[in-house]
């Protein structure tokens, strides 16, 4: 069974780039479209030089988050009762809005995938309610606060209290909230400079954060400057310069792809199926080994809590420096 899911998935995963390379730059205004299972629509008001792709590469591809996959109706089904494909996207953009623009995709669990194939599943609440994660992102004209996006404003439309804060009380951008479900999962929402983002109906609440990190990351290294960038200090390993755009600080907390490591003496090795991410990273004898969504290293002492969940970008795992340097007896120096 997990050999089908797999094939699966990557089947999917093909289907869904192809689409994703096909989406023009001229959305015509006033216009919903659809391509694949990606809608995507032109506001028409003023633009903002942002084409759908980058709207895209906020959010995880299909095959980043372990144990989930996108959805694709199938449209030969003689009772789609689910959904109809002509109707259903997995991921919806707007783009040049009153407020901006924004990018929502959702996730399901692999398992459930491959029952709605065989008609085991009959609805799309079925579906939600197995396990399913749903990404909002938004990018605001202006800051996110002036566009109603702050703890105090989302309290007061809400009827439940909203927790201020991360489940792992790391601090997530210029404010968040999370709102546990009751059964282990929940939401949690961020706002940063001129984004927001909310993570929601996720089963594990702590995967919910990790899904959050790294939203923000992708936010603060998108190549446009979407967000001013969370201050980096001049970062010196074993007494060399490290730098590159895909380093970032996440409040505080330095993260960097596992790549970087590499010119230091670190080799890097990766085991990625559809239920597991991981990669160990070994110079000499020590090693480190993370997965992705995880929130701790496993070293031959023990595990370590890492101050930053490890989360996915362009095909690699995203660390916190520090931390994972120093296991590995490299020294880390911030100027």
């Amino acid at each position: 069974m997990k050999a089908t899911i797999f094939t699966l998935c990557f089947l999917l995963l093909g289907s869904v780039n192809a689409f994703a390379q096909a989406i023009p730059t001229d959305i015509p205004v006033g216009k919903r479209l659809k391509f694949g299972y990606i809608w995507v629509e032109n506001g028409g008001k003023a633009a903002m030089n942002l084409q759908p792709s980058d709207f895209l590469s906020l959010v995880y591809e299909g095959d980043e988050i372990p144990r989930f996959t996108l959805l694709m109706p199938a449209p030969n089904r003689e009772d789609p009762t689910i959904l109809s494909s002509d109707n259903y996207g997995h991921t919806s953009i707007l783009i040049n809005s009153h407020h901006g623009g924004r990018v929502s995709r959702e996730w399901y669990l692999q398992q459930n995938v491959q029952a709605y194939q065989s008609g085991v599943v009959s609805s799309l609440a079925e579906m939600r309610a197995k396990g399913c994660i749903i990404i909002d992102v938004a990018i605001f004209r202006g800051a996110a606060k002036e566009f109603g996006q702050t703890v105090t404003q989302k309290q007061a439309r809400s009827n439940v209290i909203l927790q201020r804060g991360t489940p792992s009380r790391f601090p997530l951008g210029d404010e968040s909230f999370f709102l546990p479900d009751g059964r282990g999962g929940g939401t949690v929402w961020f706002a940063y400079d001129k984004a927001s983002a909310r993570v929601s109906l996720v089963p594990e609440i702590d995967l919910a954060e990790a899904l959050a990190q790294g939203i923000l990351y992708r936010l603060l290294v998108h190549p446009k400057g979407l967000v001013k960038p969370m201050p980096v200090p001049q970062l010196l390993v074993e007494g060399k310069p490290l730098s590159s755009p895909l380093i970032a600080s996440l409040n505080g907390v330095v993260v960097v792809p596992v790549s970087l490591l590499k010119p230091f003496g670190v080799e890097v090795q990766t085991s990625r199926t559809s239920e597991m991410w991981t990669v160990t990273l070994r110079r000499g004898s020590r090693w480190v080994q993370v997965r992705a969504f995880g929130w701790e290293a496993q070293t031959p002492s023990g595990r370590v809590k890492l101050e930053r969940a490890v989360f996915p970008f362009q095909g690699e795992l995203v660390v916190p420096l520090r931390q994972v340097a120093e296991a590995l007896g490299l020294s880390v120096q911030a100027q």
